[in-house]
């Protein structure tokens, strides 16, 4: 019967697996570094605080989550979402206005819905102004 030789040690290492192994060595030291932190983390009892969820709500310089607002066109009926922030400067420059939606009472009366904003985009006839 013939035999089959195995190496049980492995491969040399090459030039890209002492860089491997170097990234490697510097992982278990920052993880030894971090035991104790780990350790205390692992013990705590709130694992489920809102404090660690924060972070969904947080917006790289504000701090905040991104608000979109919906900005309709008028002339093709596309509804585009757009930052809060930016809707808001175009409102200042006259680009977007607000449109209030109709409320109807119990009487049928009708009257101003403030709380049914709808922001429409300004278009105009002026082809030279955009």
């Amino acid at each position: 019967a013939g035999t089959i030789a195995t190496s049980a040690s492995p491969a040399p290492a090459s030039v890209d697996d002492k860089g491997a192994n170097d990234f490697i060595e510097m992982l278990k030291a920052r993880s030894e570094a971090n035991a104790e932190a780990n350790r205390r983390e692992a013990l705590r009892s709130d694992k489920l605080s809102s404090g660690d969820f924060a972070a969904q709500y947080k917006r790289p310089g504000t701090g905040l989550r991104p608000s979109f607002v919906s900005v309709k066109t008028p002339s093709t009926g596309e509804t585009k979402l757009l930052d809060a922030e930016e809707v808001a400067a175009m409102e200042s420059s006259g680009k977007v206005k607000v449109e209030y939606g109709v409320g109807v009472t119990k009487d049928g009366k009708e009257y101003v819905d403030y709380k049914n904003k709808v922001y429409v985009m300004v278009e105009s006839n002026d082809p030279l102004v955009e």
